[in-house]
């Protein structure tokens, strides 16, 4: 049977955004859909290993912050010993300042006073302790999980500097980096490669790569949630072309369905966004030098 074209004239903008908004809405049944974060939060608070004390002073939470460390963990020379572990060679130490507090009795008065003195210790970051065991930073890490080493390979291969020291995951253009959170803090491994695509493709948007214009990221909403669209369906895409089932799409749909209020308001708004998310997911492909079978789509006739 022959391919019967419709008389009426469809608007494929609108159709197109419509399928869209309709299977966010069609999510769970009818109800809300809500992104649920794909990782644990740890604890990175600067503390003392063996107690597990937090560090107080925001002198001592500074000095702990600049140090190189991703482990906010430390120890004293003696406890190292004590656990029978050593120093790497050229290894630094953290000076930790504590108070104490001297009586003295006024001559005059006979009242007697407390005066409070700064000492210091020396602490080490357990990452320059070798010959000791450090625990899991929370024992509810999954740490069996390995990477994907297709992801890892694209990472390598496009020169992107990745700092996975922290409980959020964000690209930040004034550094040109992604901070990520670890690997062991991810329930599945498809998860983790989910997350660092969504990264990825903000990083293309740099000026020295696809320069989109992201200026107005932090004051304007509907660019931001722009941004962010384009991020997640270039994610999704990446997802698709690398076979990695990532965070699974109902919650792909949940994170846009967050961002994307203009997807009703704005009919252009997703179609725009999925042109932007589809030359970044390609440029990280054809950067990172995997290979695609697609061809670009063109009108087809169907015969009769």
């Amino acid at each position: 049977m022959a391919y019967k074209k419709p008389t009426k004239r469809v608007d494929a903008i609108q159709v197109f955004s419509d399928k869209i908004a309709e299977a966010i809405d069609k999510m769970n049944e009818g109800e809300k859909p809500s992104w649920i974060k794909p990782w644990r939060d740890l604890d990175y608070n600067p503390r003392n290993m063996v107690h597990n004390n937090h560090y107080s002073g925001l002198y001592n939470v500074f000095s702990c912050m600049v140090s190189g460390h991703n482990d906010p963990r430390y120890l004293t020379f003696n406890q190292i010993r004590k656990l029978k572990g050593k120093l790497k060679k050229g290894s630094k130490c953290v000076p930790i300042i504590f108070w104490k507090f001297f009586k003295n009795t006024d001559k005059d008065t006979g009242e007697e006073k407390s005066i409070p003195f700064a000492r210091y210790y020396p602490a080490f970051n357990v990452e320059d302790v070798e010959g000791i065991e450090i625990p899991a930073l929370d024992k509810n890490t999954n740490n069996d999980i390995v990477a994907n080493e297709v992801i890892t390979d694209m990472i390598k291969k496009l020169k992107v500097e990745i700092n996975e020291n922290g409980n959020s995951a964000h690209y930040i253009p004034s550094r040109d980096d992604i901070t990520l959170p670890r690997l062991s803090q991810f329930n599945n491994v498809d998860e983790w490669s989910a997350v660092v695509l969504h990264e990825l493709v903000h990083w293309t948007g740099s000026k020295n790569r696809l320069n989109r214009d992201v200026s107005e990221y932090h004051n304007n909403k509907a660019v931001r949630s722009r941004e962010e669209l384009v991020a997640e369906l270039g994610a999704m895409r990446l997802c698709q072309k690398l076979n990695i089932n990532g965070f699974t799409d109902k919650n792909h749909l949940s994170y846009i369905k967050g961002w994307g209020q203009h997807i009703k308001d704005d009919k252009k708004f997703v179609y725009s966004a999925c042109k932007e998310a589809e030359k970044a997911a390609n440029y990280i492909l054809d950067n990172a030098g995997i290979k695609t079978n697609e061809t670009n789509n063109v009108e087809e006739k169907e015969a009769a």
